[in-house]
């Protein structure tokens, strides 16, 4: 277990000091970021897609459905809205496995409509 934890560690610290991935996103405008934002905001109706409950724009963060540390694409199509309590709980689960155990009873009309193009997902 610890040669798994040292492994991500270094992992970790190899992708924090490529200049390369740090230069692309410092040109990543705080404007764009936060029109981004509320465009997925807008595009989920302010509402959590995990526990579909309706929030305020500041109680809501951007999730990853399936996450990029699980191998999850950093994709508009992959990004919902999520309300910081279900944001905690999923943590690094993948959205299928938190949908089934949390909240199976929500799939509201909306989240129907969300598919990630074939190859893209690499959690399946």
């Amino acid at each position: 277990m610890a040669v798994d934890a040292e492994k991500r560690r270094r992992r970790q610290n190899a992708f924090y000091k490529r200049p390369d991935q740090r230069a692309r996103r410092a040109r990543v405008s705080a404007a764009y970021r936060k029109r981004r934002r509320l465009s997925i905001l807008e595009r989920d109706e302010f509402r959590c897609h995990y526990c579909c409950q309706v929030f305020a724009s500041e109680d809501l963060t951007i999730d990853h459905r399936h996450p990029t540390s699980a191998g999850g694409m950093d994709i508009e199509e992959n990004r919902v809205t999520c309300c910081l309590a279900c944001n905690q709980e999923k943590g690094t689960m993948s959205y299928e496995i938190f949908k089934a155990i949390k909240h199976p009873e929500c799939v509201p009309d909306w989240a129907m409509d969300m598919t990630i193009e074939e190859g893209q997902d690499a959690v399946n």
